[in-house]
């Protein structure tokens, strides 16, 4: 595969038309095979783990979870991704060993793998899977040039003829509904809401948001879509009206209190920096406002461990058996001054929502609405405290430092994770520069599992 037959970088500028084309070819080949190659480790890699330890197979991090924490650290991604790269190895192993020979000489592509992979995820049945297996490896190998639409039609065409009964439960939705906030290509500033729920629930939205959108006054600055989106948000903040952003004060529908701003309140990381730009306005948030550390901060005192002052662990198992590996010292932040310009000053990160930060200009908005500001306790200022629960001011500062698990790959946020001492108490203190956040999955991998 890499045998030096294919030219490498330093070689293309002086290869003639017909050769780089070629090229390109048989990398695309050689990707196609170095996946397959990875899929099959991957495929070990799962057998080999759950086989190594079957009393543990009922665990609540059993040994797959184990085996795809490893493999999330390795190639730096989620747990979840992890678990999926295992299943697919192992599904292309047995399920569709015919089609894995062609994917494993490069002869099918690794898009056209996953859409088979994904379509297919129905079927159970071991003849059907035989079947589909035989059709796949004659054909797949030709559907590289289809568009993602007819490559999904040509895969179903066999699923349809083979598998009637998967098609059907495909189209029953109902078991099926879902409601989402948050994909991970979110455009900065806004969040994608979508699911699918059943018809009358759905019918009832529709003409709620219609009913909200026609609340406010023509004035109202905001264009339709805007108003229906707004209106999204003022439902789940327990409203049934909007507030007309109109602007004049004999607009009876501008008087109605922005229910964003009075029931909910979302806890958003900022830098000092960040809070002077200019507003246009938003919902009722409060901002955590990390204090600015020194790399150079003398370390927290560690005092001896005070058995009388000390407060109980929780009733589960002491999640500090295993120290944590992960280092906990806090980066020094790029230096900022108060007044500095919108262009300098850096986003805020909305804790508890995946990968949402609000750029400066909304952040500003935001505050400009009536947010509360506040800062978080700088780390230097609190003392260390006997006990084995951190104190509130020190969750706080964790959470905010943290952001999310500090695992490699996993990006579960700090809202929903457990904190951990790196060295366990109450040898190592109840001290940020001890403790770090993981979600529950790793903080119990960490204690109960070696490596």
């Amino acid at each position: 595969m890499f045998d030096g037959s294919l030219p490498g970088p330093p070689a293309l500028a002086q290869a003639s038309n017909r050769e780089l084309i070629d090229a390109i070819a048989g990398w695309s080949s050689a990707a196609a095979a170095a996946e397959a190659r990875k899929f099959a480790a991957l495929a070990e890699w799962q057998g080999r783990t759950g086989a190594a330890d079957p009393q543990r197979r009922r665990w609540a991090c059993d040994p797959v979870d184990d085996a795809a924490a490893q493999v999330a650290c390795a190639l730096g991604v989620s747990h979840g991704r992890a678990l999926t790269l295992m299943d697919t190895g192992v599904l292309l192993r047995d399920k569709l060993p015919r089609l894995n020979s062609r994917f494993l000489s490069g002869q099918v592509s690794e898009r056209v793998v996953a859409r088979i992979v994904w379509l297919c995820g129905l079927v159970v049945d071991d003849q059907v899977w035989a079947g589909l297996d035989e059709q796949f490896a004659e054909a797949a190998a030709s559907w590289g040039v289809l568009s993602g639409d007819k490559l999904d039609a040509a895969i179903t065409v066999w699923l349809h003829t083979l598998d009637p009964d998967a098609v059907r439960r495909a189209r029953d939705q109902h078991r099926d509904r879902d409601f989402r906030v948050g994909r991970r290509d979110d455009a900065t500033g806004t969040t994608s809401v979508f699911g699918r729920v059943n018809s009358i629930d759905a019918a009832i939205a529709a003409r709620r948001l219609k009913a909200m959108v026609n609340s406010v006054c023509p004035d109202d600055p905001r264009t339709l879509a805007q108003k229906r989106a707004d209106a999204f948000g003022a439902v789940f903040a327990g409203a049934f009206h909007l507030s007309c952003q109109c602007g004049r004060p004999e607009c009876l529908a501008a008087t109605v209190p922005d229910a964003r701003a009075t029931s909910v309140v979302v806890h958003v990381v900022a830098d000092q920096a960040s809070l002077d730009a200019d507003p246009d306005a938003e919902p009722e948030l409060e901002i955590d406002v990390p204090p600015r550390t020194r790399s150079d901060a003398a370390p927290a005192p560690q005092p001896a461990a005070d058995p009388g002052t000390s407060s109980e662990p929780p009733d589960s198992p002491d999640p500090d058996l295993a120290p944590g590996p992960e280092p906990t010292d806090t980066p020094e932040p790029a230096p900022t001054s108060v007044n500095a310009p919108l262009h300098l000053a850096r986003p805020a990160v909305i804790l508890g929502l995946r990968g949402a930060v609000l750029p400066v200009a909304l952040l500003a908005e935001v505050i400009a609405r009536g947010a509360r500001v506040r800062t978080v306790a700088d780390p230097r200022d609190l003392p260390v405290n006997p006990g084995y629960r951190p104190t509130t001011a020190q969750d706080e500062f964790v959470r905010c430092r943290d952001l999310t698990c500090r695992v490699p790959g996993c990006d579960r946020p700090a809202m929903d994770i457990d904190l951990d001492h790196s060295d366990p108490w109450p040898a190592g203190p109840t001290h940020p520069d001890n403790l770090n956040g993981k979600c529950r999955l790793h903080h119990l991998l960490k204690t109960f599992w070696d490596g």
